[in-house]
């Protein structure tokens, strides 16, 4: 073979496994980003695990954990629609069998994040009226009457007294 065809071989080769060494590279740099918001998670920082994890899930597309990570992280912030869309991007991804029982948990997720956005919120509560106020003051004299102890007197102002000095002798 001559050098030529070697060069032109080897060129080949390299080329045809460039994108599987880009593909590796970037696994390794979604696992170093997804494990920094796995850390964030843990400590309660959701809103900073929600984008690491989005982070991760844009370096590596085909990887589902991210995902499933980044609509737990919604669901703690909150954003129910953003966390439905989540657990449905990572059932979509989620070929793996060892994933089966998160996709099953995700969908039961689903039902009840939607359930949850479909009903309608819960009426404000009143403003206290002067019934009430009058009702809690009521309440509040009679349970003192029923307590062991008596309420303490109510404070009263008291004389200042005056300190009586040392008789002051001849100079």
């Amino acid at each position: 073979m001559s050098l030529a065809r070697t060069i032109i071989s080897i060129s080949a080769l390299v080329a045809a496994l460039s994108p599987g060494l880009a593909q590796a590279d970037q696994h390794q740099d979604a696992v170093a980003i997804f494990r920094e918001a796995v850390d964030q998670y843990d400590v309660g920082e959701y809103e900073a695990a929600y984008l690491l994890f989005r982070e991760a899930a844009a370096t590596y597309p085909a990887a589902a954990l991210p995902k499933h990570k980044m609509a737990l992280s919604l669901v703690r912030l909150g954003r129910y629609d953003e966390a439905i869309a989540a657990y449905e991007d990572f059932i979509a991804h989620a070929d793996d069998p060892r994933f089966s029982e998160r996709v099953r948990a995700s969908q039961k997720r689903i039902a009840e994040l939607t359930d949850r956005a479909e009903s309608p919120p819960a009426p404000p509560a009143p403003e206290p009226t002067a019934a009430d106020e009058a009702a809690l003051a009521g309440e509040l004299v009679a349970s003192a009457a029923l307590s062991d102890s008596p309420p303490p007197p109510p404070p009263t102002e008291q004389p200042a007294t005056e300190v009586a000095s040392e008789p002051q002798g001849p100079s």
